[in-house]
């Protein structure tokens, strides 16, 4: 088996939703606004609310593993593909301007509690760790999104974070590890 056969066979068995973004054209909108005299993203929302908006639409869904579509209660991959812009609310707009400012300023990781809704429009609770993949941090061209729900927890508490990372993975006996290594040439 490939490392990337194996890769794809971890991601479908995870349990969190794991998605692959494209954020390239939002990047161009806010090289654009910068370019036209406004000197970050929040004076840029700040002149034109609609501004975020514009940022949600110009996200591109590019995959998602099969949690991921059933979080969001889409039913096929496509469907969540072409109507991934319904999952953020109000709610959810700020993380996302927070986001972008923190790639603005050259972050490539990006952690947050962001509350989206499914496609019955009810909330989620959803805990986000967002990354540029290598080669990607000119263009933004693909993040790598890992989600999971966060049930029942007050914003802020942690404490749960290691029964239920010791839950996954005492349950787990097999792991898969890929890696490239390294030539003296």
């Amino acid at each position: 088996m490939t490392p990337q056969i194996l890769l794809n066979h971890l991601q479908a068995t995870l349990p969190s939703a794991i998605l692959y973004v494209d954020l390239s054209r939002v990047k161009a909108h806010i090289d654009t606004c910068c370019a036209t005299g406004q000197e970050s993203l929040a004076e840029a929302v700040a002149a034109d609310p609609g501004e975020v908006l514009r940022l949600v639409n110009n996200i591109r869904l590019l995959d998602a593993n099969d949690v991921a579509v059933h979080m969001f209660g889409f039913d096929r991959r496509d469907t969540i593909r072409q109507r991934f812009h319904t999952v953020f609310c109000g709610k959810s707009l700020s993380h996302l301007l927070k986001l972008c400012a923190a790639l603005c300023a050259g972050c490539r990781e990006f952690r947050c509690d962001m509350q989206m809704q499914n496609v019955m429009k009810e909330p989620l609770l959803t805990r986000h760790h967002w990354s540029i993949l290598p080669g990607c941090e000119p263009d933004w061209s693909m993040l790598q999104v890992i989600m999971s729900m966060v049930a029942d927890e007050p914003a802020g508490n942690t404490g749960g974070d290691e029964s239920r990372y010791r839950s996954i993975v005492d349950d787990h006996t097999d792991f898969v590890v890929c890696w490239e290594p390294q030539t003296d040439a």
